[in-house]
């Protein structure tokens, strides 16, 4: 059965979901391996057959398939993607749920890459789809509305780049080794990191130090920590010496929004707050921004848990916060005087800190924290990664 007549028909929506994820997988290995695509609407080119619980694809119509590098194609082949799947079979608009449906194919798109290609090559295919939805792929502008689908991407990725302490401290380690092995005159990795569970899993991006980082700066950047760490690794590949330099989101409303949370805050006259290095008292800020204050401490916090927790990053690294230039420790002090009024030293004393943690209520859907649901949900890679469970709510 063609999937063209399979979107016609009346087959229920959650088996067309998985049907749509088996085609994308298949037509991903394709890209990658054999280093073919469809450039356009391919729904008469597939045939789609069932054994039992499994779904079997066949591409009918290779023929009309593009071959080209993966390095160099990755936005063709998502424009064939989205008009497969996101476009209505007779008229060639864009479908109502069109915003689900593209998030099931990013969803399936980045988990096959990841499963499948180097880390390196993922980030910078992504990177170039970031740019091809602020185009939207050079179709016609009834796809403009694709635009908003980006931030998808972002959340995608943010399940995709998760990881447990040990998992990320041998990426940060084998990312130094590299520029150790280039003979650059400083080594060490630049990472942009978010925290998941209170520290005990992260997700993040990380190159070694003076590689070309600008590019991937905003698939996690405007809402993650920025950080570096200017050092080696020792003979045992663990790091016992160097400086950890940690900056704070570029973007607060966008690190409040993957936090689950919703704050009322004018970012600039805030940011400009931030900017202030001395003098500042609880008192100038409001209740919403030092709320903010108190969900950058936790991340803090958090983060040098999180490296410590993998046993191979010592304590006595030291420490150096960029930014916020206001010392927010001696602010937090006027709430709670167990927090040191003068900002950690090293990575230790800021892990030491974590019995301190704030706890900020996140609002339920019910009070407004419908926002917010997608991300919490789609952080959780055992629902990205079951047929049964992700974007359950809009095929049942």
């Amino acid at each position: 059965m063609k999937l063209s007549e399979i979107k016609t028909s009346d087959m229920p929506k959650r088996r067309l979901f998985q049907i749509e994820r088996a085609v994308v997988r298949e037509a991903t290995d394709l890209w990658c391996k054999e280093k073919i695509y469809f450039p356009g609407n391919f729904s008469d080119d597939v045939e789609i057959s069932f054994k039992t619980r499994s779904i079997k694809v066949d591409f009918s119509g290779k023929e009309k398939m593009i071959k080209g590098s993966p390095e160099a194609t990755v936005n063709e082949m998502m424009r064939g993607l989205i008009l497969t799947m996101a476009s209505d079979q007779n008229t060639g608009d864009l479908i109502g749920n069109y915003e689900d449906i593209i998030g099931n194919v990013l969803d399936v798109f980045v988990h096959r890459l990841k499963e499948i290609g180097e880390r390196k090559f993922i980030f910078q295919r992504l990177q170039t789809l970031e740019l091809g939805f602020g185009v939207t792929f050079g179709l016609n502008k009834e796809f403009y509305p694709i635009k908003k689908v980006r931030h998808i991407l972002d959340d995608i990725l943010m399940s995709a780049s998760k990881s447990k302490p040990a998992e990320a401290a041998e990426t940060l380690i084998n990312d130094i080794r590299e520029t150790e092995s280039l003979g650059q005159e400083e080594h060490g990795v630049t990472f942009h990191i978010i925290t998941i569970n209170k520290g005990k899993e992260a997700s993040f991006i990380s190159l070694p130090l003076g590689s070309a980082q600008a590019s991937y700066v905003s698939l996690l950047g405007t809402h993650t920590l920025r950080c570096n760490i200017i050092g080696k690794a020792d003979v045992s590949d663990n790091i016992k010496a160097g400086i950890l330099k940690i900056d704070a989101p570029s973007h607060p409303l966008n690190f409040i929004r993957y936090k689950g949370l919703s704050l009322s805050i004018d970012e600039k006259p805030f940011m400009e707050k931030l900017s202030t290095g001395t003098g500042l008292l609880k008192s100038i800020f409001t209740t919403d921004e030092l709320t903010y204050l108190k969900l950058l401490f936790n991340e803090y916090v958090q983060l040098a848990y999180f490296l410590l927790k993998s046993g191979r990053i010592d304590e006595n690294l030291r420490l150096l916060i960029i930014f916020p230039r206001v010392n927010i420790f001696k602010i937090l002090n006027e709430i709670n005087p167990d927090i040191p009024v003068d900002e950690p030293q090293k990575l230790g004393e800021l892990a030491a800190l974590y019995n301190m943690l704030f706890k900020i209520r996140t609002p339920s859907q019910k009070e407004g924290g419908k926002s917010c649901a997608y991300s919490r949900k789609i952080n959780s890679e055992k629902s990205l990664r079951s047929d049964n469970c992700f974007f359950q709510k809009y095929y049942t």
